[in-house]
């Protein structure tokens, strides 16, 4: 009798899980050499961008990708922009997760009988030719540079050189297409332009106490360092040697 009950329980149970659907994600054959990449948006509904080019609002899935990396920039109105370069494999799914944070609107409000002055800061010529300056990161996650024009913000420019994600204790910098970056150890102090030659590579882990040299869009040959315990707000100095 016991064996008769214990087959109708066997019985059951295949029925129910037999019946149960099972999701299946289209193939990806990695002898075609490409992969999946999925891009997710915290808020939900942000514009994502791949190499540069707008391919729908996230969540959004990409099939058939080929392998490669490829610049993930996602947008929303009212948010910080995030951006990434995600290395996407054969065969493989890749997954951009993009927590965006809300803009804040700071209003300062002027005393009342005096008017506000901007004062402008001259640029520091070096000795060599060229100019240096110090920015400070702020808590900001990603800043972009254009070393040229001596602009760096939290927004992406169609002119930047490089664009860095904040880490707790280092920067990554990213180059964008025509620019070249290496790491040298070197205080940012101490780096000549001759440090800077034969500049190949298009990634780059800043770590405190070394120097990021770039090669820009124009030609020009940069460099940015500091020191710091953490990033938030950490000061870096940079230069343009040959401007």
């Amino acid at each position: 009798m016991k064996i008769k009950y214990y087959l109708l329980f066997l019985v059951t149970v295949f029925f129910i899980y037999g019946c149960v659907e099972v999701e299946e994600l289209p193939a990806v054959e990695e002898e075609k050499g490409s992969g999946i990449l999925i891009v997710n948006s915290v808020p939900a509904g942000a514009n994502v961008f791949l190499n540069n080019e707008f391919k729908g609002k996230a969540p959004l899935t990409f099939y058939g990708l080929e392998a490669g990396s490829y610049d993930v920039l996602v947008k929303k109105e009212g948010y910080e922009s995030y951006s990434t370069v995600v290395s996407v494999d054969a065969g493989k799914r890749a997954e951009v997760d993009a927590y965006l944070d809300e803009i804040k609107k700071i209003i300062i409000e002027e005393p009342e009988g005096e008017v506000a002055e901007a004062e402008e800061k001259e640029d520091e010529v070096l000795a060599e030719g060229g100019k240096k300056e110090i920015i400070n990161l702020g808590s900001g996650m990603i800043k972009y540079y254009d070393f040229s024009e001596g602009k760096f913000t939290d927004k992406l420019m169609a002119s930047a050189d490089v664009f860095s994600k904040r880490y707790t204790t280092h920067l990554a910098f990213t180059r964008y297409s025509n620019v070249n970056v290496k790491v040298v150890d070197k205080n940012i102090r101490d780096v000549k332009e001759e440090d800077c030659v034969n500049v190949l590579g298009s990634l780059g882990l800043l770590k405190s106490g070394q120097s990021l040299c770039i090669n820009t869009r124009e030609g020009l040959t940069a460099a940015i360092g500091g020191e710091w315990g953490e990033t938030k707000d950490a000061v870096l100095e940079w230069k343009v040697f040959n401007q």
